[in-house]
């Protein structure tokens, strides 16, 4: 986000305090728009079920998506797919300035027994091609 505000010549300085805002005004414009998001973004059929069923069966689930923490945690809750995620070992766009480092911070979050609890192999899978 900081680097776009860079772009056409917002001052670094301009652009982080600006960012510090971000995430409260994105989430105010989400609230007001919570019935588009729920028509327009809509969860993939057979999703939730997946989800659920994965969930059973011991599977840690989490997100990795450009999106910032707040704002993926809300359009989750929106799709009904929140509540079988863990959230604490997935990626936002706030852990990473670049996206292509994403995987790498959820990798090293899976790999770490510490923080998700076991020591697991893990499989991202993503609703985009790249």
């Amino acid at each position: 986000m900081v680097d776009t505000a860079i772009a056409p010549g917002v001052t670094s300085e301009a652009a982080e305090e600006g960012f510090s805002r971000y995430a409260d005004v994105l989430m105010e414009v989400m609230v007001e728009g919570v019935a588009e998001l729920a028509r327009d973004q809509a969860a993939y059929p057979g999703a939730a079920h997946t989800v659920a069923t994965l969930a059973e069966h011991g599977y840690i689930q989490t997100a990795l998506t450009g999106n910032l923490r707040v704002s993926a945690e809300f359009k989750l809750a929106v799709a009904g797919l929140d509540s079988y995620l863990d959230l604490d070992v997935g990626s936002f766009g706030s852990d990473a300035r670049h996206r292509r480092h994403q995987a790498g911070v959820a990798g090293e979050w899976f790999t770490d027994p510490p923080r998700c609890g076991v020591s697991l192999r893990s499989c991202l899978v993503g609703s985009r091609s790249r």
